[in-house]
């Protein structure tokens, strides 16, 4: 049995947390809201990460914690996360689990991006995400601690695809030659790849990108939406016109544009992905 600390109790968290519990591990979620026990081996603990003045209550060794929790926004740092390390400096954990993002590598103009590649994100969004990786990389070094950082793409499940929303969207797409790539993982392979880093950690620290391997444009993606859920495609505009329809953080997003390679990913973590095919994920989550 491993102790298993989930920071961060949303989707993500819940999904991992019931991994483990049929791993017959004992798992501690902390959120800033109460959530209650889902097993005899859940102990759920209700904190929040901009207030704490003390080490949460957690057994003295913990195999792996995962950090799924978002900086906050208050500059170009992770201090929710700075903070977090601090009061937790003497508590034994073997392993760090840390969710980031793709937009690290900021804009490859569609080109293949790998671990390797160069980091320069553009967004203040991924900027932080990046403070936290260095952050947690120092704190490795610093406590012997083994790190992944999962370099995630967009991820999808029921709540963020549904027809509701699909049939709600009445925003044009992007013209089809001039539409950037971007990447994307299926909710339920996003937590294979999550269980599947803990059990195959590093000697040191590693970084993976995650995505399902299959990048496509933001066009071609909301085509496949629509077309899937029955619902008339939106009409194309210009790029240069997109500001006037879109928001500040979504232009951001599309001025990312990339393909990931996840071959590190397959090579040592081998996850086994449902939804490798951007369809059969779609098809998922409008139950079809």
């Amino acid at each position: 049995m491993k102790n298993i600390v989930i920071i961060g109790y949303g989707q993500l968290g819940a999904e991992v947390c019931k991994r483990h519990l049929d791993l017959t591990d004992r798992v501690y979620s902390v959120c800033r809201s109460r959530h209650p026990s889902i097993a005899a081996l859940h102990q759920p603990i209700e904190a929040d990460l901009d207030l704490l003045s003390k080490a949460l209550t957690l057994p003295q060794t913990i195999d792996c914690l995962y950090y799924f929790v978002p900086p906050d926004n208050t500059d170009l740092a992770d201090n929710r996360l700075k903070l977090f390390l601090k009061l937790h400096k003497n508590q034994l954990f073997l392993h760090i689990v840390y969710i980031s993002t793709s937009g690290v590598y900021g804009n490859s103009n569609g080109e293949w991006v790998t671990e390797k590649t160069p980091v320069n994100p553009t967004a203040d969004r991924s900027k932080r995400r990046l403070d936290a990786e260095q952050q947690l990389i120092k704190f490795s070094q610093t406590t012997n601690t083994k790190l992944t950082i999962l370099r995630c793409a967009a991820i999808y499940s029921a709540k963020t695809i549904n027809t509701t929303r699909i049939k709600a969207n009445t925003k044009p797409v992007i013209k089809a030659s001039q539409a950037p790539f971007t990447n994307r993982l299926h909710l339920r392979d996003l937590t294979e790849v999550c269980v599947q880093a803990m059990l195959h950690p590093a000697t040191t620290f590693e970084i993976y990108n995650v995505s399902d391997g299959h990048p496509t444009t933001t066009t071609e993606h909301a085509w496949l939406l629509s077309d899937l859920a029955g619902v008339k495609r939106n009409k194309e505009i210009l790029l240069e016109q997109a500001s006037q329809y879109y928001s500040p953080a979504y232009m951001s997003y599309l001025a990312e544009s990339k393909r990931m390679d996840i071959s590190k990913l397959q090579n040592n973590l081998k996850p086994d992905f449902k939804f490798e095919n951007c369809v059969d994920g779609i098809k998922d989550c409008l139950c079809l």
